[in-house]
């Protein structure tokens, strides 16, 4: 027996015309046992992270064939960012996005930043990879961020943990700019 297009499945015609407004990938769907177009769409979430349920808006992949749910690895990042992003706003934690700012902003490297702040060395290269902060580190963070003076007076009182001069120099002019063009606007 033949099958058309109207009777593979309940979903088929419905998904086409979805798909036809989204973005249209090739992915394996583990229900078709094949490699199929696939769409992303946006959809609420929800999931639970220490207890603590939190919604936020995702996306997922669906199979264009079947409709069933597939995997895709950029979906799944894109989720647990999204989700980590909720966590970090409904606990008054720092952004990940003003975390990844702090070393432009002060041209000082990752690893001298952990250093400067008295922190295990690899501790701000892990936030800039994603990892959330504690409450603690969290607040330290924000008020560097917001603080040039701040982060400043923490230069000065331990450029001496510092491995070079340079560092420091570079940095301290970096204060300097940010002092400079504040006092103007």
């Amino acid at each position: 027996m033949t099958s058309n297009f109207f009777d593979v499945g309940k979903y088929k015609l419905y998904n086409f015309i979805m798909a036809i407004e989204r973005e249209l990938i090739n992915c394996f769907c583990e229900n078709c046992r094949t490699n199929t177009d696939c769409f992303i769409e946006s959809n609420h979430r929800v999931a639970v992270l220490k207890n603590k349920k939190y919604y936020f808006e995702g996306k997922r992949t669906q199979c264009l064939s079947c409709g069933k749910e597939v995997y895709n690895k950029e979906v799944v990042d894109y989720n647990c960012k999204a989700l980590l992003d909720e966590y970090r706003k409904e606990n008054n934690l720092i952004s990940y996005e003003k975390i990844l700012e702090i070393p432009r902003k002060y041209c000082i490297g990752n690893f001298s930043l952990s250093i400067l702040l008295g922190w295990r060395t690899t501790t701000f290269a892990h936030y800039c990879k994603g990892y959330v902060p504690t409450k603690r580190y969290s607040n330290e963070l924000k008020r560097i961020y917001d603080d040039p003076l701040y982060f400043e007076h923490i230069l000065d009182t331990n450029y001496m943990r510092l491995k070079n001069e340079s560092s420091y120099y570079r940095s301290k002019r970096a204060v300097n700019n940010i002092k400079m063009h504040t006092s103007k606007g």
